[in-house]
């Protein structure tokens, strides 16, 4: 009876798999670069909260998985090349920030971005940047208002970038 039960509930299980419409796989593909994006993000900010850096090989782990992701989606075809070396601008643009600033942003915060940027598009990568930028503004503003925060007061940027990213996925859906 048990047998019965279970090849019953299989074979069930498999015909709605069948009649699954084809967009639940793009759900499914943008949950996961979305999950990867999450994850890498609190990464990312507990590193920098705790020791003031990303290391190398948190960046490094992250830009395979956005490669792959990325690399799927062109072989796919629902993005190109270009658009992939789209996603890596806005990290190019922060970098230019942290050398013209003399590291008072960290290259860390650029190499974030452009996981985010292989992870998610460069569509969700500029809004990301521009949102983290806005988050850290007021953050730093209002800190600076009620007398915690001075003008040389150091934030860690990846934590905006991480609640720039959640909003920005929490806003696309």
């Amino acid at each position: 009876h048990t047998r019965s039960v279970s090849a019953f509930l299989l074979n069930r299980s498999s015909d709605l798999w069948a009649d699954m419409p084809v967009h639940g796989a793009d759900d499914r593909e943008k949950n996961m670069e979305t999950g990867l994006a999450v994850l890498f993000g609190v990464c990312c900010s507990v590193m920098d909260c705790k020791r003031r850096k990303i290391t190398l090989s948190v960046l490094l782990a992250g830009a395979a998985a956005g490669c792959i992701l990325s690399g799927i989606r062109i072989w796919q075809g629902t993005e190109s090349a270009w658009e992939m070396l789209a996603a890596i601008l806005p990290a190019v643009c922060l970098e230019s920030v942290v050398i013209l600033t003399a590291g008072k942003v960290g290259s860390g915060d650029a190499g974030m971005l452009l996981v985010f940027g292989l992870l998610l598009g460069w569509k969700a990568c500029v809004s990301i940047l521009c949102m983290g930028c806005l988050l850290i503004g007021v953050v730093a503003g209002c800190g600076m208002g009620i007398g915690v925060l001075h003008q040389n007061s150091r934030l860690p940027f990846a934590p905006f970038l991480f609640a720039a990213t959640v909003i920005t996925q929490l806003l696309q859906t």
